[in-house]
């Protein structure tokens, strides 16, 4: 089975309500002007500049609710404790040393931020886990750019 290969992005050209597209990733150049990068929208065909660090892949999965799994998506699962329930973030990495889309506890994804694949791969005892994590229990919970509180917030 064919995977879609799509991506979103968050509109430059929009100021401070910054809207998210949906569609191809563009690169391109004009005269004059710095190269950039857009999405070519999937259903107007219009290309709109989009900022590179919000850049994401389509992992090709949906979750129950039948919404698209980006890049860079954090979700949640409840774990119940004889203390009291937690939840459990997660956010969906693309590795490119490992070619593949991965849930990385916070914890685990910030490690990966500062110190690269090395880290994961040396620490893989943990929560570290492919696309095997159970979408079934997850809650989405944003992304990386809009809910970036969750990266303090959320760790252990």
């Amino acid at each position: 089975m064919e995977r879609e290969i799509m991506f979103r992005g968050k509109r430059t050209d929009t100021g401070n309500n910054a809207m998210w597209k949906y569609g191809s990733l563009i690169d391109y150049n004009m005269p004059g002007a710095p190269y950039r990068r857009g999405i070519r929208d999937r259903y107007y065909g219009v290309l709109y500049p989009v900022a590179s660090e919000t850049i994401g892949q389509f992992t090709g999965k949906k979750d129950l609710k039948g919404r698209e799994i980006y890049e860079h998506d954090i979700y949640f699962d409840e774990v119940e404790l004889d203390t009291g329930d937690r939840r459990e973030y997660y956010i969906c990495v693309w590795v490119d040393e490992w070619s593949r889309f991965v849930w990385l506890h916070i914890g685990e994804y910030v490690e990966y931020i500062d110190n690269g694949v090395d880290y994961i791969e040396e620490h893989n005892e943990g929560m570290m886990n492919t696309f095997g994590l159970n979408i079934e229990r997850m809650h989405y919970a944003g992304n990386i750019h809009d809910n970036s509180e969750l990266l303090k917030t959320a760790q252990p």
